[in-house]
């Protein structure tokens, strides 16, 4: 009968088994190439108990058989006619040989079955509407996901959290698959974002998020459902559904210019009147440095700027004798508004609003158009400070309302930081000198559409423009 034995003097780790046999007054004594723990070996070769647990083990059973295996080669060739050492020995390396290649191809087979899996697995959750939102939330939040080849700006990222906020809230504690959006979905939808007291514009802009969310599991293969990729339609908003946008005047914005202020009202003064005459947005105007500017070969000074939120790189000619004197006031040193893009900023954009709002006021004391009323709609803050104001004040408005119950709000009231852009290009356009695409160069615009939005120049100021223009060719005929 064959002994298993190891012949290592080490008491922990891995050692190799050996066989020996004694037949016809020779020994044979041959490793089996098979390896096993010092310890657990040992302790199993104590009791025959110990040996017959040890052999019921997962690992056990399969050393026992390849043991077992090699024990009937060594008894098959000792035995033999011309028994053959090194026949045995070739024979054993074969055997286990065999016995590696097909452990690693069912390890690969078991490997490939759990990617499989695995996949499966994660394809179903993807399905899941809210988890491939959180999936794509963090894709555009790390720059893996581009829009049109650019990176989401700070500004997009947040109207897809406020998404992520209300598609929660629509869908609760249920279940909803990209497989089972219907055009009674997103109607329930819109419905749950009017219930919610949002403006019209941000509900669209929620619809508009989700019908691209659709689209985007679409194109990774998440989304087969064709149907989830028509019914989300973009809502029109009429004019009275419009939160009202204005813009101020050049002799309302020449009166600002010049009104005495002093620290943080000064400052914000400043910061708004230049991004008024650059025509940009506050997370571009808050955060100019003296590198934005610079002079060309051909003498022009400029300001240069990628802009935040369109990623488009823009040159501004020094056009206003006001840019000028508000640079050198401040060495180019400009006030800094602290945003997401720019932490170094001193002022918060919500404290440069409220002082923005404060020196409207200020302003209307000394220029009455200030004080000219427009009908607009309230937010969802707005109507709720409103709506507690109501209930301490035997039901009177917190805003003024007009005969047919309208909100209205003075206009030193509605100025917000935007309103800079707004304003500039505006002013720009009525003054008749550059072309649109020369404007839309200095706002960075390349949708025509979106920047004739900008533009507030009334119908009659229009007509009156049409009219001196009309005046002014015929008079030259005449000539």
């Amino acid at each position: 009968m064959a002994t298993f034995y190891l012949q290592t003097k080490k008491k922990k780790g891995l050692a190799t088994i050996w066989i020996k046999k004694y037949h016809n007054g020779v020994r044979w004594q041959l490793s089996t190439m098979v390896n096993v723990d010092i310890e657990t070996w040992h302790k199993a070769n104590r009791k025959a108990i110990n040996m017959k647990s040890y052999a019921e083990t997962p690992e056990g059973v399969k050393t026992m058989e390849k043991l077992d295996a090699i024990s009937a080669i060594v008894e098959e060739e000792i035995h033999a006619e011309h028994p053959d050492k090194d026949k045995a020995v070739e024979r054993i390396k074969s055997l286990i040989y065999n016995a590696k290649k097909s452990l690693e191809s069912q390890l690969e087979q078991d490997r490939l079955r759990e990617q499989e899996e695995k996949r499966e697995q994660e394809e179903r959750a993807m399905r899941n509407v809210v988890t491939y939102y959180d999936d794509f939330l963090q894709r555009i939040s790390s720059g893996e996901t581009l829009y049109h080849g650019k990176p989401y700006s700070a500004g997009s990222i947040k109207v897809w959290r406020s998404f992520g906020k209300y598609l929660r809230g629509f869908v609760g504690d249920s279940e909803l698959l990209f497989d089972d959006i219907t055009l009674n979905t997103a109607e329930k939808f819109r419905v749950y974002l009017s219930d919610s007291g949002l403006m019209l514009n941000s509900q669209r802009k929620h619809i508009i998020c989700f019908k691209r969310l659709c689209n985007d599991a679409a194109k990774h293969g998440y989304n087969k459902n064709a149907t989830s990729l028509k019914v989300f339609e973009e809502l029109s908003i009429n004019q009275d559904d419009k939160r009202v946008a204005t813009y101020l005047s050049e002799e309302e914005l020449q009166a600002m210019y010049e009104m005495p202020l002093e620290g943080i009202q000064e400052h914000v003064r400043d910061v708004f009147v230049l991004g008024t005459l650059l025509c940009q947005r506050l997370s571009d105007y808050g955060c100019l440095k003296v590198s934005n500017f610079t002079t060309q070969s051909d003498g022009t000074q400029v300001c240069k700027l990628i802009q935040q939120k369109t990623h488009h790189e823009i040159v501004i000619p020094i056009y206003d004798s006001r840019i000028t004197e508000i640079l050198l006031k401040y060495n180019y040193c400009l006030p800094q508004i602290k945003t997401s893009q720019n932490p170094e900023g001193t002022i918060s954009e919500q404290t440069f609003g409220e002082v923005l709002k404060e020196i409207c006021k200020k302003l209307a004391g000394s220029v009455p158009s200030m004080n000219d009323k427009f009908t607009t709609v309230l937010s969802v803050q707005e109507r709720r400070m409103e709506a507690k104001y109501m209930e301490t004040h035997d039901g009177e408005f917190l805003y003024e309302r007009d005969s047919k119950q309208r909100v209205v709000r003075p206009k030193w009231d509605i100025i917000t930081p935007h309103t800079a852009r707004r304003t500039g290009i505006t002013l720009l356009s009525e003054a008749n000198v550059l072309t649109n695409r020369e404007i839309m160069s200095i706002s960075g615009h390349s949708s025509e559409k979106i920047y004739e939005g900008y533009i507030k120049t009334t119908k009659d100021q229009r007509a009156s423009s049409i009219a001196q223009k009309m005046m002014q060719s015929k008079g030259d005929k005449t000539i």
